[in-house]
């Protein structure tokens, strides 16, 4: 029997893992000048952001320094719609910081979980 905490994980793996799809979608329609791009990037990162802000605030307080870095990596994806938006060219950067920063925690929560 499933307890409620682990059908909780699978939802929130699952919204992450769609929030992520549509960043990626967006982004690469960006990148090839399709329309709708940045509203499709703008879908999956306003969840994405919401998402990890609700981690962080469910992080015990031993995780709580990587999970804070989960918000800043989501927190930029916000910042490259908004200068997609803005039309401005460096849109790419943030998404491009807030990949490394996801490396980053990949191996840092390999070793927090290990």
């Amino acid at each position: 029997m499933k307890s409620k905490d682990e059908g909780r994980e699978r939802v929130v793996s699952l919204v992450s893992y769609m929030a992520m799809g549509l960043v990626l979608a967006g982004v690469l329609m960006q990148i090839g000048a399709i329309g709708g791009g940045l509203y499709v990037m703008a879908a999956g990162a306003i969840p994405f952001f919401v998402l990890r802000l609700f981690i962080r605030w469910r992080a015990p307080k031993d995780h709580a320094r990587i999970r804070t870095v989960m918000v800043y990596s989501a927190m930029l994806l916000l910042v490259a719609v908004v200068a997609g938006y803005l039309n401005k060219p460096y849109w790419m950067l943030p998404v491009m910081v807030a990949s490394m920063l996801e490396f980053y925690i990949s191996f840092r929560l390999s070793k927090l979980v290990a």
